[in-house]
């Protein structure tokens, strides 16, 4: 007898299991057919930023300069240039 009180007195604490699982829209269902294309999306512009870094940093970086109105520091030259000219082999 003893055994059943507990037994009903847990079950009228623990509260309905995951209700909100049951209540869920159909919508929220990500399939293949839904995450293939976000996937391609993702890896296309990932593509393209690794292909024209150089390209939007440099604009960037000249956009920051000019607007803040700091002189774009001077490229550093190399030390030696005739002892790594590969051109003559």
């Amino acid at each position: 007898m003893h055994m059943i009180l507990l037994i009903a007195s847990v079950i009228a604490v623990v509260p309905e299991p995951l209700p909100w699982l049951f209540e869920t829209p159909i919508f929220l269902y990500l399939g293949p057919e839904t995450i293939l294309p976000l996937g391609s999306a993702i890896a296309a512009l990932v593509g393209f930023l690794l292909i024209f870094w150089r390209t939007l940093f440099s604009i960037a970086r000249r956009s920051y300069y000019k607007i803040t109105g700091r002189p774009m520091p001077e490229p550093e030259a190399e030390e030696n240039p005739e002892e790594n000219d590969e051109t003559d082999i």
